[in-house]
């Protein structure tokens, strides 16, 4: 009798074991998953030289604002989309967050170690990238939902008990081993999932709310000043330090990673390199007669110059300083821009009011069209597919189909005296500040409405602008003025002006 009693007792214990077995199988899939960014967001990376710390690649750093700000454009939920472009686009500390996250709670799921910690973090992760793509199409608000369930099934059915770490630990708490001594010691056996989530959380939030503000105050930007052959360094608001460069400093590119800025010495008729670490000079390109403005390619191999004392175009390899081509292009070409997938050079022509377009790789020109008179600078939205141009002479900004290569659209910024040059876009691409130059001031264009919507005072002669990553500060070159004013795009006004050298050119913002 007590044979099949205990039979019967144990039948229904063996046969729960199977769904909690699927419940573990699952938790291992989705734990896979989030492991897979080991491997596309993952590096190590050595402090001071010698300890390995995991990074997020450099790769993911570059990709993971563009992302952001794909998926932000639509969003309906204000805030959240101002948070996205305000707050996670502009600093690198997310891309790493974002990473060592998903490796972690991949971590946990896969070996079912602290499984419902993984899950709490796991359920917060697909909420804030549900909240960011949720609007893009029911695929995505199902896949969210679904995972969503899935980490909260993870969280309260302790799915770590069987085919996990935390099953094997349960096991050998009741014979006293030494984890469950270690625990008793700090009082962490009933409250440890409580202490870690809220110390996670805490460490979230004070990183999330810290990281922006350090980052917008330590924004570093370089301006050439083309009358003192220097380029200023600013950060914080104030110069830290002046870069003797060479003679007629204008046009700057900054290498993709940031470590490396490229500048066009008119007389000297080459590319001067700084290093932005040191702040100094360390190399110099020759590119050809009379540079005007410098382009780097997106993997930061090739520099591009536009020659206008040569009527060309020059491309110049970084390393080795090998010329890989110069060809014909507009006559007097000043602005030299890269599409951002790399593909095609542009080049604008002052006399014959031209944008010649370039293949990257070989110079063969693709196409010519013309838009208004002595066009200056060239500026791609963020998408890439659409660019504005400015004719200087024309009083007016072009919108650009960049994969026809045509204009759609001209939009009258002033009178021919008013000498419409530098360009920025906001991060989601709909407002377009163009520096005025003789209004001395900068006009705020709405780019889809193909209208002006104020204009901002600054000092005398604006050329170059440089927006910060969050759109948040405008940088503006004031050439006759010899400073920068740092205009807050919310308020619409200049909030500081920063002294630097004589005849500021060029503003640039580096990442």
């Amino acid at each position: 009798m007590s044979k099949h009693a205990h039979r019967h007792e144990q039948t229904p214990t063996v046969g729960m074991r199977h769904p909690e077995r699927s419940l573990a199988a699952l938790r291992i899939t989705v734990g896979l998953w989030f492991l897979k960014s080991i491997f596309t967001k993952l590096t190590i990376a050595l402090i001071a030289g010698f300890i390995p710390m995991p990074v997020a690649t450099a790769r993911w750093i570059e990709t993971m604002p563009k992302l952001v700000t794909r998926y932000a454009a639509e969003n309906p939920i204000a805030g959240y989309k101002a948070f996205l472009l305000g707050t996670v686009v502009p600093n690198e500390a997310y891309a790493h967050l974002t990473a060592l996250g998903e490796v972690a709670i991949g971590l946990a799921l896969t070996l079912g170690l602290f499984t419902e910690v993984g899950a709490l973090f796991g359920a917060l992760l697909v909420i804030t990238y549900g909240l960011a793509v949720q609007h893009m199409s029911p695929a995505q608000q199902g896949f969210h939902v679904m995972l969503f369930a899935m980490m909260v099934a993870f969280l309260f059915a302790r799915a770590g008990r069987v085919w996990g770490v935390d099953g094997w630990l349960a096991r050998r708490s009741e014979a006293r081993s030494f984890a469950q001594s270690f625990a008793k010691s700090f009082r962490w056996r009933t409250r440890s999932h409580t202490h870690a989530t809220r110390a996670g959380i805490a460490l979230i939030l004070v990183t999330g709310l810290s990281v922006p503000v350090s980052v917008v105050r330590g924004q570093r930007v370089l301006v050439s000043n083309e009358g003192s052959g220097t380029v200023s360094m600013i950060e914080r608001n104030a110069v830290v330090a002046t870069i003797p460069v060479g003679n007629r400093p204008r046009g700057i590119a900054v290498a993709p990673d940031g470590k490396h800025a490229y500048v066009a010495l008119g007389k000297d008729d080459a590319v001067a390199v700084i290093d932005i670490a040191t702040r100094r000079t360390v190399d110099r390109i020759p590119v050809g007669a009379d540079p005007e403005q410098v382009a780097i390619s997106p993997d930061g191999r090739t520099i591009y110059v536009s020659n206008e004392a040569l009527d060309s175009a020059t491309a110049v390899a970084v390393n080795g300083h090998a010329l890989r081509f110069r060809v014909a292009v507009g006559r007097e070409p000043e602005g030299v821009s890269v599409n951002p997938n790399g593909a095609k050079v542009y080049v604008t022509g002052e006399s014959d009011a031209s944008v010649t377009v370039l293949d990257a790789v070989t110079g063969k020109s693709l196409s010519v069209f013309h838009v208004g008179a002595r066009p200056r600078f060239m500026e791609f939205a963020p998408s890439g597919e659409w660019a504005l141009v400015t004719a200087e002479n024309g009083g007016t900004v072009h919108v650009i189909d960049v994969r026809r290569d045509t204009v759609v659209a001209t939009i009258v910024i002033g009178d021919t005296a008013t000498k419409p040059t530098g360009i920025a876009i906001s991060p989601n691409g709909r407002y377009g500040y163009i520096a005025n130059g003789r209004a001395n001031q900068v006009t705020i264009v709405d780019v889809p409405a193909r209208a002006i919507i104020g204009a901002i005072p600054v000092g005398q002669r604006p050329w170059g602008v440089a927006l910060s990553r969050d759109g948040s500060t405008l940088y503006v070159a004031n050439g006759r003025s010899n400073n920068i004013s740092v205009v807050s795009t919310a308020q619409r006004r200049v909030t500081q002006t920063i002294a630097v050298g004589e005849r500021p050119y060029t503003a640039v913002v580096v990442p």
